[in-house]
């Protein structure tokens, strides 16, 4: 078996080896006026193309872009539907506000009303209570015998306010013609003649 050793060095590739230390440091300074040199050297090809990784990254890289852009996609969705459902929520709270305030108004409204109709309740009570007393009282003094100084009712009496009434209201059924001048005469003859000519 052949142990196969490196290339000599040339003088021009200037690698020093530091004194006390095994270790070669090359000096970076002079690499890129060698590096023409290197250009005519080839170099060993891989097993495997360098392109195939790089392929495989832009197929991955192609992969989670299309996941992100999907996902993006999505959650503007979301958020427009959440937009849509939010701003149907504030419409919502408006309308009910509005209905709250119309109902709170009307309660009010029912309120003052139930309280008029309540003391006009308690007025028409204590009226009636007045108007009972009132009634007892007129009952008591009707069936009190009457004072010796009273004329006594009489069935004529009765009639005649019945009759006078009754000529009130035929009476009110008369026109009342005013400012017309009237002759003055004695004479009841001359006056119907007067009449009778006009």
């Amino acid at each position: 078996m052949s142990v196969q050793r490196s290339p000599t060095t040339k003088s021009s590739d200037k690698m020093n080896i530091i004194s006390g230390n095994s270790s070669s440091q090359p000096d970076l300074s002079i690499i890129a006026a060698t590096e023409h040199e290197y250009k005519n050297v080839s170099q060993r090809k891989r097993k495997v193309p360098e392109d195939d990784f790089s392929v495989q990254f832009n197929e991955f890289k192609k992969e989670i872009i299309g996941v992100l852009k999907e996902s993006g996609k999505s959650q503007t969705e979301n958020i427009n539907s959440i937009k849509t459902d939010i701003k149907s929520i504030n419409e919502q709270l408006i309308d009910m506000k509005t209905k709250t305030g119309l109902l709170l108004l009307e309660h009010n409204t029912f309120k003052s009303e139930i309280q008029k109709l309540t003391n006009t309740v308690t007025y028409n009570e204590e009226k009636i209570k007045c108007i009972e007393n009132d009634v007892q009282a007129l009952q008591s003094t009707v069936h009190a015998p009457l004072l010796s100084g009273c004329p006594k009712p009489t069935a004529n009496s009765y009639a005649d306010i019945v009759t006078e009434v009754q000529e009130r209201l035929e009476r009110a059924k008369n026109i009342i013609i005013t400012g017309i001048f009237e002759p003055h005469s004695e004479n009841m003859e001359e006056k119907w003649k007067m009449i009778d000519v006009k």
